[in-house]
C-alpha cells in the first residue's frame, strides 16, 4: 500500500514536472529507478525541510529600531535576527541620517562586507552609502543601510552567495529631524545556509532499546550532521552509548535535541566519560533530553562539555535547555565559552557540580552568560551546585537550588576584571556550609565588580555554615560594587548570615535575617571592607547582629516607632506621674527620643523623662517642677523613637 502511494506521489510530481511546473520545488525530483522509494523519502524531507527554512530564515527576534527624534541622530537598540542560518547579533549604535531621505536598516550575517556585495533594486533612487554603509561590525553582524527618496517602496537587497539579511526598520528624516520610524519584518525569502534539514539518529542504526550499544550508529549520524549542516534529532527511545559522543571545530551551528526528557533517554554506560563533548567555536544548542549515568557512581565526566577548540578560541552563543541529567559527576560543564545559556533543565541526584563553568588566566571569557530556571538537587552534601570560574557578565536568576555543600560559588580565575553580576530570585535552601561563596583564585589580580545579591532565599544546615561569604581571599579591593539586598537568609547557631572579608563599595540592607539560638553572628565585616553602608536589616535568633572591624563602614541604627495617647492627671507641684507607649522590639538599654505636641510640652513646669522600662515598653515620666497649684494639661498623642542599640556592633 506505502509503496503504491509513493508511485502515485511520483507520478504527480513528475506529470507537474513535465507540465512545465519543475520551478515550484526547491530540489531535483529523483528518477524512476531501483532506489527511487528511497530517493523519494529523502527528496520529501528536504523540500519539507528547505519551506520551513524559508519562514525561518530572516526571523527578527529582538531590537533593531528606535523612535522619532528632533535631530537626525538617534541610537539602533541592539539587534538579534537569524539571517544565513545564523543567530546574527550587533550592538547599539548610534546614527546620523541624512535629510529627507528614507533610510531602510538591515542586518547582514557577515562582519567583512562592503557595499559593493549588494544590489538594489526597487523603491526610487535606492542607494548603499559607500565607506559607511557598514558599520557595528560584531559576532558576525553588521548593520547596513539603504538610503531612498522619501515615500519610497521597500527595495529588493540581493546579497552574496551564502549570506543572509533581514530588513529591521524604516526611517523617514525631514529637515534636521527623524520625523518617524517604521519597523518592519524582512520581506523577502533567502535560503538559509545550514540546521534546516534533519537527521535522525536511528537513519544510521541507533535501535534506541537500551540494550544495543548505539555510540558508533550515533557518533556516525553526529557526523553526518557536521558534515552537511544538518541537525541531530533523537527520536524517542533510550539510548546506550559506552563513549562520548563528539564534535569537532570544523561544525557549523550544532543543534542536537530530543522528543522531550520524558521520551529520550541517552544512558551513558560508564562512570568516569562525557555523555556529550563538544569542542567548536559555533555555537550548540542541545534541549529536550534526559542524560543519566549507569553502571556505578560517576567519578569523573559531564553529562553535557562544551569548550572553544584550543586555548586562545573561545566557543560562543551556546544554549542548553530544557535537559533532564541525572548520576553524572558534572552535569553541565563549559571551558573558555562567552554568551553561554543554561536554561530550565533538571539537575538531580549524583552530581558533584551541577553546573561549572571554568576558564584559564590567560583567557578570560567574556559576554553575558545566563543560567535560568534550572532545578539543582544532587543530594550530595559534599559537591557544589554552581561553580563558576568564568569573567564577563553573569546571570544567575530564578533557580532552584538544593542540598549541596555549596550553593553558587563564583571563583574568578581570569585577567580581565568581571563585572555586571547578578544573583536574583533563587531558592537555595538545604545548603550544608555556604550558599553563596565569593572567591578569587590565588595569584590572580583582576576584580569582581557591580555584583548584585538580590531578592534570594537562602539557608545553611550547619552550625558553624556562612549563608554569604567572601572570606578566603586575603583582604583587598578585588571586589568592588557589591550589593546585598532583599534576601530571607537563615544561618546555625554559631555561624553567620553575611561574613565579608574584602569587599569596596559595599551596601548591605533591607535583609531578612534569622539564625538559630546561639553564638551566631548577623552579619560580620572584616578589616579588607571599605566604603561600606549597611542599612536597615531584620534580626531574629541572632546573638551579635553585627561585627565590624572595616576602618570606614557606616552603619545606619534601626529606628523604632511607636505612639499613644497619653492623658496625665493633674500634677501637684514637685511630684511625677508615669504612663506608657508600646514599642514592639524596643529593648532594655535603647536610646529614645519623643515627639511631644506644644500644648502637653508647654504645660506649666513640665519636664519629660523618657527610657525603655520593659520589652517592647517606653515609659515616659511627666514631672511638675514648678510652684503652686498643680497642673493638669489635656490628653494628646505623643510619638516615641526608639534606636536599637542591639543593632549597632
Amino acid at each position: 500500500m506505502v509503496t503504491r502511494l509513493l508511485v502515485v506521489c511520483l507520478s504527480l510530481l513528475l506529470s507537474a514536472s513535465l507540465a512545465g511546473a519543475a520551478t515550484q520545488t526547491i530540489n531535483i525530483i529523483p528518477a524512476n529507478n531501483a532506489s527511487l522509494l528511497s530517493n523519494l523519502q529523502d527528496f520529501l524531507r528536504e523540500e519539507d525541510a528547505e519551506r520551513y527554512g524559508e519562514h525561518f530564515d530572516s526571523y527578527v527576534e529582538s531590537g533593531g529600531t528606535h523612535g522619532s527624534s528632533g535631530s537626525l541622530t538617534a541610537t539602533i537598540s541592539a539587534a538579534v535576527t537569524y539571517v544565513g542560518g545564523f543567530r546574527v547579533s550587533a550592538p547599539a549604535i548610534a546614527r546620523t541620517y541624512t535629510a529627507s531621505r528614507r533610510t531602510f536598516v538591515y542586518i547582514y550575517s557577515h562582519d567583512s562586507a562592503v557595499a559593493g556585495d549588494f544590489t538594489v533594486s526597487g523603491g526610487t533612487a535606492c542607494t548603499i552609502p559607500a565607506g559607511n554603509g557598514i558599520v557595528g561590525i560584531t559576532n558576525g553582524g553588521s548593520f547596513v543601510f539603504v538610503q531612498c527618496s522619501t515615500g519610497s517602496t521597500v527595495p529588493t537587497v540581493a546579497v552574496a552567495a551564502g549570506r543572509g539579511i533581514a530588513l529591521l526598520m524604516a526611517v523617514d528624516t525631514s529637515g534636521t529631524a527623524i520625523t518617524a520610524t517604521h519597523p518592519l519584518k524582512n520581506p523577502f525569502p533567502v535560503r538559509p545556509s545550514m540546521m534546516l534539514r534533519v537527521i535522525n539518529v536511528r537513519e544510521y542504526g541507533a535501535v534506541g532499546d537500551n540494550v544495543q550499544d548505539d555510540t558508533l550508529a550515533i557518533q556516525t549520524a553526529a557526523n553526518a550532521a557536521c558534515n552537511r549542516n544538518h541537525a541531530l534529532f533523537f527520536s524517542a527511545g533510550s539510548y546506550r552509548i559506552t563513549a562520548p559522543i563528539t564534535s569537532v571545530n570544523t561544525c557549523p551551528l550544532t543543534l542536537v535535541y530530543g522528543a522531550g526528557y520524558d521520551q529520550t533517554f541517552v544512558y551513558v554506560n560508564g562512570t568516569t566519560i562525557n555523555g556529550f563533548l563538544f569542542t567548536q567555536q559555533a555555537p550548540v544548542i542541545v534541549r529536550d533530553m534526559r542524560i543519566e549515568v549507569t553502571g556505578g557512581a560517576a567519578t569523573a565526566g559531564s553529562c553535557i562539555a562544551i569548550s572553544g577548540p584550543d586555548a586562545s578560541t573561545l566557543n560562543a552563543h551556546s544554549i542548553v535547555e530544557r535537559m533532564f541529567l541525572n548520576g553524572c559527576f558534572v552535569g553541565i560543564d563549559w571551558l573558555r565559552t562567552s554568551n553561554i545559556q543554561v536554561l530550565n533543565n533538571k539537575i538531580l541526584s549524583g552530581i558533584s557540580l551541577g553546573i561549572r563553568g571554568l576558564s584559564t588566566p590567560a583567557l578570560a571569557d567574556s559576554g553575558d552568560n545566563l543560567i535560568f530556571g534550572n532545578e539543582i538537587n544532587p543530594s550530595i552534601t559534599t559537591g557544589t551546585n554552581i561553580y563558576i570560574e568564568t569573567g564577563g557578565g553573569l546571570r544567575i536568576l530564578s533557580n532552584k537550588i538544593q542540598n549541596a555543600n555549596i550553593g553558587i560559588w563564583l571563583a574568578w580565575n581570569g585577567t580581565i576584571n568581571s563585572a555586571q553580576l547578578l544573583i536574583a530570585n533563587n531558592s537555595m535552601d538545604g545548603q550544608t556550609t555556604n550558599a553563596i561563596v565569593l572567591d578569587r583564585q590565588v595569584g590572580i589580580v583582576s576584580t569582581f565588580g557591580d555584583v548584585s545579591i538580590v531578592n534570594n532565599f537562602m539557608g545553611v544546615g550547619t552550625a558553624t555554615g556562612e549563608a554569604i561569604s567572601a572570606t578566603t581571599q586575603t583582604p583587598g579591593t578585588w571586589l568592588r560594587n557589591l550589593s546585598i539586598v532583599g534576601n530571607s537568609i537563615i544561618c546555625g547557631s554559631a555561624g553567620f548570615a553575611i561574613r565579608l572579608a574584602s569587599g569596596d563599595g559595599v551596601v548591605v540592607s533591607g535583609n531578612n535575617i534569622e539564625c538559630a539560638t546561639g553564638t551566631s553572628t548577623g552579619i560580620g565585616l572584616g578589616v579588607g571592607v571599605t566604603q561600606a553602608s549597611i542599612g536597615t536589616n531584620s534580626f531574629r535568633g541572632a546573638t551579635t547582629r553585627i561585627t565590624n572591624d572595616s576602618p570606614s563602614a557606616s552603619i545606619v541604627p534601626r529606628v523604632l516607632f511607636g505612639s499613644a495617647s497619653l492623658d496625665f492627671g493633674a500634677t501637684a507641684a514637685n511630684t511625677c506621674e508615669d504612663l506608657t507607649i508600646p514599642v514592639t522590639n524596643a529593648r532594655d538599654g535603647d536610646s529614645v527620643e519623643l515627639e511631644i505636641p506644644n500644648a502637653l510640652a508647654s504645660a506649666a513646669g513640665t519636664v519629660f523623662f523618657k527610657w525603655v522600662s520593659a520589652n517592647d515598653t517606653v515609659t515616659v515620666r511627666r514631672c511638675n517642677v514648678g510652684v503652686g497649684a498643680a497642673s493638669n494639661p489635656a490628653a494628646a498623642t505623643v510619638g516615641a523613637l526608639v534606636f536599637d542599640r542591639n543593632y549597632l556592633p
